[in-house]
């Protein structure tokens, strides 16, 4: 009897640990609070990202609205819905991550619409000429930041001012009025279903399943970041499948020259979701606290984190006042470390993570990581 009741609590204590950690796989331990996690990410990251960038976009329609009634367009006018895009643009990198549940829409994503690039001028300007401004088309190349960077940036003050100056040009105004609106009403419709009923639901779904928010946030981190290496970097190096040069007129804002800033910012934003961390210092649970209660979670932090810096050393090394556009064309080398770096990152945040924390991958990068 005394070796049977041995035996039942080894039993016991082993179907304990059992259902703690799957040794084979690392799979998370059943106990860790996810809907603290989703919590944590939703309104300390996700809710007030989104909020600044509809304060913003709404302050740029406001401002649209004097530039198109004024047939008289003055440097100072310019240069100031000029600065406003810049604004927007920069605080946009802090969204990308969160490319999911009320972003995802009848025309594509929300980033999708808001900020792909490179701009396609000559349809722009088709679609000037013609006053279209429907934007109800799969055409995101014609609208959104990257528009707006064109119309705005494209030649010196004075050349882009005489652009848009008279009644002559007054479809011109029009569209870019148009951008602004369209920019506001996807975002504004994002940051209101978050503001409602979609922030329980995110917080709710606190399983690893594919359709759980744990899943959406662990595969838009990785989305996000996969556009940043691939489109943001690599496509105007010259990287990407079937390119034989570096294609610098590629970049994101390539008329602005803000290119580099904003690929760091966005990378500054998936690492504050890495860490569990607000622009501000606050801290709360993150992928980097669920990790910790896996097998081989802290080897994996420790890797990661290494990369990380690797990543920022890369990013400091270029510095901000070459645009990247000038870089890829005349000194690669100097951007190749950055690339290779990132792409090195994707092995972490990826695929290891995946694997630990038995979250599956549910999108195709088609970059073989």
């Amino acid at each position: 009897m005394r070796t049977v009741g041995v035996a039942l609590i080894a039993v016991v204590v082993l179907l304990t640990a059992s259902s703690c950690h799957d040794a084979g796989n690392g799979t998370a331990i059943d106990t860790f609070d996810r809907s603290a996690m989703l919590r944590g990410v939703a309104d300390n990251l996700i809710i007030p990202a989104y909020r600044t960038v509809d304060d913003e976009a709404l302050g740029l329609t406001q401002l649209s609205v004097t530039f198109v009634d004024n047939n008289t367009v003055s440097l100072f006018t310019l240069d100031t819905l000029r600065s406003a895009v810049r604004t927007l643009t920069l605080h946009w990198q802090a969204v990308i991550t969160y490319d999911f549940g009320p972003a995802e829409g009848p025309l594509g994503s929300l980033v999708a619409n808001v900020s792909t690039f490179p701009a396609n001028a000559a349809q722009i300007e088709a679609f000037i000429a013609l006053n279209d401004t429907s934007f109800q088309s799969f055409q995101r190349d014609t609208r959104g930041l990257a528009s707006l960077d064109y119309l705005l940036n494209n030649g010196t003050a004075e050349e882009i001012r005489l652009r848009f100056d008279g009644q002559a040009n007054r479809n011109r105004r029009n569209y870019a009025k148009a951008l602004a609106n369209a920019i506001y009403a996807d975002i504004h419709a994002v940051y209101i279903a978050w503001t409602g009923p979609y922030r329980q639901q995110f917080i709710d779904r606190s399983g690893t399943d594919a359709g759980s928010s744990v899943s959406l946030l662990f595969n838009s981190l990785n989305i996000g970041f996969e556009l940043l290496k691939n489109f943001k970097i690599a496509l105007p190096l010259g990287k990407r499948a079937g390119q034989i040069a570096a294609e610098p007129t590629k970049v994101e804002a390539f008329y602005s020259g803000a290119s580099l800033l904003l690929a760091r910012a966005q990378f500054d934003a998936a690492v504050n979701m890495w860490f569990g961390r607000t622009v501000e210092g606050d801290t709360f649970a993150s992928f980097r606290s669920y990790l910790k209660t896996v097998t081989n979670g802290e080897r994996l932090i420790a890797d990661t984190e290494t990369q990380i810096a690797a990543v920022e050393n890369a990013y400091t090394a270029l510095g901000e006042s070459v645009p990247l556009s000038t870089l890829v064309s005349t000194n690669p080398a100097a951007v190749e470390p950055l690339y290779k770096e990132l792409q090195k990152l994707t092995r972490f945040w990826k695929s290891e993570m995946s694997s630990l924390l038995g979250i599956s991958i549910t999108y195709s990068s088609g970059d073989g990581d």
